[in-house]
């Protein structure tokens, strides 16, 4: 698969690695290749090929359990993208961060960035004050996007360079009374501006996410990720799956739980953006609960369920 004419072609390139040229195997996009180039590209492609799947299955409580078709979900990312670059000047210049909870509202908002090809900064929404104000100004964060939740316990008016602070979602947490622009107010905003106008594709080179590491004896560290490095993971585990008997569209759809945190790599990787590009239906846990996985196990139909706790274990996939 990975020869010149075939679906995972790989060829020498000379890549700066920490400060130096290095020679790697890089997937290559176009012609017969089902190489995806960036994570914009990825969510084309998922659109196009499972627009009426669905993808975000979310447990909110007693609220029940909410499901969102790939189309729905691009689509309101297409409406904030929209009001984040008409109202904040949001482009590929700017550092977006995420700071909340596994729920619909993140994963728009993640897609909404990556469309404006912006750094995307996902967040340990539960460091202290002071490690996120840290990761905020040392990324030099201009939108912050954070859940009620967290917005209930930290002011960000003392951080500076925050150009906007947007509240993910309201109804938990009894913040009624901000004065915060919030995620759906800027969604229906979004939709009444038309389309999204077409931007010049990332370079290979541009960075595409910063992950920051826990800071367990320090500080936490930045970690930048370009679109070739976040994108080769994505394409090595496609590869992994693929089958020339088949394509994606013609496969069973799979249901994976996802129980671990979206701001960690295993979440963003293995299981946001690969389950996005193989059409997975990803259920959502804001918070991990026994009950509540099993709860969500009935409602969707899984069976078995293996522990999310397994060290190094493959995602949690389900026929």
């Amino acid at each position: 698969y990975c020869a010149v004419d075939g679906a995972f072609p790989l060829k020498l390139e000379s890549v700066q690695h920490y400060g130096t040229m290095q020679r790697y195997p890089c997937f290559q996009a176009g012609g017969n290749s089902e190489v995806i180039a960036t994570i914009s590209d990825l969510w084309e492609y998922a659109l196009d090929q499972f627009p009426e799947r669905e993808f975000l299955i979310e447990g909110r409580g007693r609220e029940g359990t909410s499901r969102l078709t790939f189309l729905e979900v691009i689509t309101a990312a297409r409406h904030l993208a929209q009001e984040l670059a008409v109202s904040f000047g949001v482009s590929h210049r700017s550092v977006v961060a995420l700071a909340g909870r596994n729920t619909s509202e993140w994963v728009i908002s993640f897609i909404a960035a990556s469309m404006l090809h912006a750094t995307i900064l996902p967040l340990n929404a539960w460091l202290t004050d002071e490690d996120l104000y840290y990761c905020l100004k040392h990324s030099e964060t201009g939108i912050l996007l954070v859940d009620g939740e967290r917005l209930a316990k930290t002011s960000f008016e003392s951080c500076g360079g925050l150009a906007a602070v947007i509240c993910l979602n309201r109804s938990d947490w009894a913040i009624l009374d901000t004065n915060l622009p919030s995620f759906g107010d800027l969604v229906r905003r979004g939709a009444q501006r038309g389309p999204l106008p077409s931007l010049a594709p990332p370079a290979q080179e541009d960075m595409a996410m910063l992950m920051f590491t826990s800071g367990s004896t320090s500080q936490p560290k930045g970690v930048p990720l370009t679109q070739r490095q976040v994108l080769s993971a994505i394409n090595m585990l496609r590869l992994m799956e693929h089958d020339p008997e088949s394509g994606p569209r013609e496969r069973p759809q799979t249901v994976q739980l996802v129980p671990v945190p979206l701001f960690h790599v295993n979440g963003t990787h293995n299981m946001l953006l690969s389950g996005a590009a193989a059409g997975r239906k990803l259920v959502l846990m804001p918070k991990w609960g026994a009950g509540e996985a099993l709860r969500l196990v009935q409602v969707t139909h899984l069976n078995p369920i293996s522990t999310p706790f397994e060290p190094h274990s493959n995602p949690i996939v389900f026929e």
